[in-house]
């Protein structure tokens, strides 16, 4: 794919983007059952959105807001983007404070200080009150095990009760609508096949039963009924114990684990995203394919229209279809014709993770050395 010219978007575009976010915001749209399921009541019609990419708050704004760029926490509430932890570029060490990007004023505001010590690939998701977050990496990629949750409306932390897993970077997080259900281990010298749930109205956690497997390089989505995780067990040198990814579905009802059927994606890496009816996997060389958990079936998709690279591949389940990131590229597969189009970067310098936001995609880009952040929005065309 041919790098575009950058593209500043227009004012009337962005105002128009601002206008939905706040659109989300009154609709009520928190209390998702999950950080990837599309849900059934969010805003549809838009006809005001700009097609493509639109920035979002003043650059200088994004400036002065205390985030750090590497392996942060950011989850979407339904009404705020929270950015916490994570690395930068001018710290070297993990950073323990972070900021809330208002869809209502399109402006930063810095998080109160907390409860936890700096870290960096924490596990996180969205209770629909709260961003619960546990475990990570210190900057001295020691492992943590520790958790709080914040209530941005409150602007209020509190401390998670211990945990009974040992100090790790959870493999996968998922929310599945009652609990935050961490498992595994995503450490290369561990095979961890045990979980725990934390279950924020009782405050109080529970051992999994452990699974049939272990993997440590993951991903996973909330379908409604199950924690479907999809990767593999990879060893210092990113050998894989198996010679393609494997899966797994956890039910949190009867605490039970299932193994999905084997289909030939890539060990090395990949990446899931639910759509609302079956799981989108794809993985480093390309390569995609559908999971009906209805039906434990696999099914092909085309291959993405981009070129192979050497990096982690990333997804975000917007309501139109999927939103694929890899080495710096980006793709989207259309829900309607099952088909992927490669979609251009509005500059080429960009960074980062896509975040889900009910039609749109988030993305908080970081320029190398910091000297180009923006907060960005994509909706397919």
């Amino acid at each position: 794919m041919r790098d575009p010219r950058p593209v500043r978007p227009r004012r009337a575009g962005v105002r128009a983007l601002v206008s939905i976010l706040v659109a989300l915001l009154l609709a009520g749209c928190g209390g998702t059952e999950s950080n990837d399921a599309v849900r059934a009541d969010a805003p549809t019609a838009l006809p005001e959105a700009p097609r493509g990419w639109s920035e979002l708050a003043s650059p200088a704004a994004l400036r002065r807001a205390p985030i750090a760029w590497g392996n942060a926490v950011q989850v979407w509430t339904g009404r705020e983007l929270v950015v916490w932890g994570g690395h930068s570029a001018f710290a070297p060490n993990a950073v323990a404070h972070g900021a809330i990007y208002d869809a209502a004023s399109d402006r930063w505001r810095p998080l109160p200080a907390g409860p936890l010590t700096g870290r960096e690939e924490a596990g996180a998701a969205w209770t629909g009150q709260e961003v619960a977050i546990w475990g990570g990496m210190d900057g001295e990629w020691h492992p943590r095990d520790d958790g709080a949750a914040l209530d941005p409306a409150a602007g209020r932390w509190r401390g998670l009760p211990p945990s009974p897993l040992g100090a790790r970077r959870p493999a996968i997080a998922a929310w599945t609508a009652k609990e935050l259900v961490l498992w595994g281990n995503a450490s290369r010298v561990s095979a961890a096949r045990d979980g725990a749930a934390y279950d924020p109205a009782a405050d109080r956690w529970r051992r999994l039963r452990p699974a049939p497997l272990a993997v440590n390089s993951a991903s996973a989505v909330w379908t409604g009924s199950e924690v479907v995780v999809y990767g593999a067990l990879l060893d210092g040198a990113n050998r894989s114990s198996t010679g393609h990814a494997v899966g797994l579905a956890y039910d949190p009802h009867r605490d039970r684990w299932r193994r999905l059927p084997p289909y030939p994606l890539s060990p090395q890496a990949s990446t899931v995203a639910w759509t609302g009816a079956e799981v989108v996997a794809w993985d480093y060389e390309l390569n995609a394919a559908t999971y009906d958990p209805v039906r434990d079936a696999w099914h092909a998709l085309p291959d993405l229209p981009l070129d192979p690279g050497e990096c982690y591949p990333a997804s975000a389940a917007v309501e139109t279809g999927v939103f694929a990131w890899y080495c710096g590229r980006a793709a989207f597969l259309d829900g309607a014709t099952r088909r992927w189009r490669a979609v251009p970067l509005p500059r080429r310098d960009f960074q980062g993770t896509p975040v889900a936001a009910g039609p749109l995609v988030l993305f908080l880009r970081s320029a190398k050395g910091g000297t180009a952040n923006g907060l960005w929005a994509y909706r397919p065309r």
